[in-house]
């Protein structure tokens, strides 16, 4: 059974070098690396073209594009219509399996009856981390977000091609789909162990006003919220966006890390 790893990056070589190595050290035998590129011009190709004789030697095959896109739900879409493997998962540049075992322990679940297989995540922002336990499946709702990490997520790729990603999102891409996917009875399966380490410093992590946006929209979208408070969401998330605009970002920069800080505390440091 191939697994298709899929990395969607754009100026972000130093990153990109970070998961491959987490690729290369994966024991399993049968994985599919599909990196869909932005059009960078930072030396993204030259780093995978120094990788290309070590991942061929593990037996992983490449495949490599770089061009112009819609957005990071667009190239994910392009990601998932290259990839030939039964399943895939999206591992962002700068995201790094937790285990080199990763990807065989949940390979294990990967039965007819399942279709999105996930585990659990560690958290991990300036050497500080905190492992995150994803819902059971038996609990998932999503009515107030994600309740698992897209990057310890396996999807079988027929699922995805029958629907992709809406590009017309910019952060909750990933919550409309498994929120749509929920809605018409795919089957989720939680695996009790950790999949996979999130860097909290990316789009969706530093753009509090339009995760708050985007996310009201598809919690209307499939009525789990009702019109008042998808109307209410809205008014206090685009207020939020309206105010931060005025900004500088410097300032903003500097309170989002303050907060994270103090956010952070209590984690633990992270060494891996």
């Amino acid at each position: 059974m191939r697994i298709s790893i899929i990395t969607v990056c754009y100026k972000a070589k130093k990153e990109l070098e970070i998961t491959i190595n987490s690729i290369l050290k994966q024991d399993y035998n049968n994985i599919e690396f599909v990196i869909v590129d932005g059009n960078s011009q930072d030396g993204t190709l030259q780093v995978v073209n120094e990788y290309q004789q070590q991942l061929q030697q593990k037996g992983i095959k490449v495949l490599f594009s770089s061009e112009s896109d819609k957005g990071i739900y667009d190239a994910m879409n392009k990601g998932m219509q290259r990839s030939s493997g039964e399943w895939c998962i999206y591992m962002n540049a700068g995201d790094v399996f937790y285990q080199d075992d990763a990807l065989t322990s949940l390979s294990q679940y990967c039965t007819n009856d399942r279709d999105i297989i996930y585990g659990d995540v560690i958290h991990c922002y300036h050497n500080k981390m905190n492992i995150y336990k994803a819902k059971d499946d038996t609990e998932l709702t999503f009515k107030k977000g994600m309740e698992f990490c897209h990057q310890s997520t396996l999807i079988r790729t027929s699922l995805l091609r029958k629907r992709g990603y809406d590009i017309n999102y910019k952060i909750a891409g990933d919550y409309d789909f498994f929120v749509n996917a929920y809605k018409h009875s795919s089957k989720f399966y939680h695996v009790d162990c950790i999949v996979s380490v999130f860097q909290k410093d990316g789009i969706s992590s530093t753009n509090a006003g339009l995760v708050k946006l985007e996310n009201a929209q598809v919690q209307y979208k499939y009525e789990l919220i009702k019109r008042n408070q998808y109307y209410r969401k809205i008014f206090k998330a685009k207020v939020f966006i309206f105010i931060r605009s005025l900004i500088p970002k410097s300032i903003v920069d500097r309170r989002h890390e303050k907060i994270m800080k103090t956010a952070t505390g209590s984690w633990m440091s992270f060494h891996k």
